[in-house]
């Protein structure tokens, strides 16, 4: 596990990550909290488009969980509560995704 000091900085490690032969799949975990500017929007699609390329240019499958959010309320009942807990969903994601894709020869 890395962590990061912010979502920005997420897909970066994620590409070093997914870059390594031994990796099946990867699980970006994160919380954008919106403020009154539209900068969590813009940090959350940035993240989305990197992710996604990371994913596409690697072949490493790379399970989005960087939620933009409303407020901590909700980042509790993702990330926190059983419910809907979006950790948990994304580890069951990433391993259908390496089953799949290792059908398929590593690139």
């Amino acid at each position: 596990m890395w962590e990061v000091p912010g979502a920005f900085e997420i897909p970066l490690v994620v590409a070093q990550v997914a870059a390594r032969p031994e990796i099946d799949a990867v699980i970006a975990l994160g919380v954008i909290i919106e403020g009154q500017t539209a900068h969590g929007a813009l940090v959350g699609q940035s993240v989305t488009e990197a992710l996604m390329r990371v994913m596409l240019n690697t072949g490493v499958p790379v399970i989005h969980e960087v939620l933009l959010l409303q407020n901590e309320e909700q980042a509790r009942v993702r990330c926190v509560e059983d419910e809907l807990n979006r950790g948990t969903e994304a580890a069951r994601v990433a391993m259908q995704m390496a089953q799949v894709m290792g059908q398929f020869p590593r690139r």
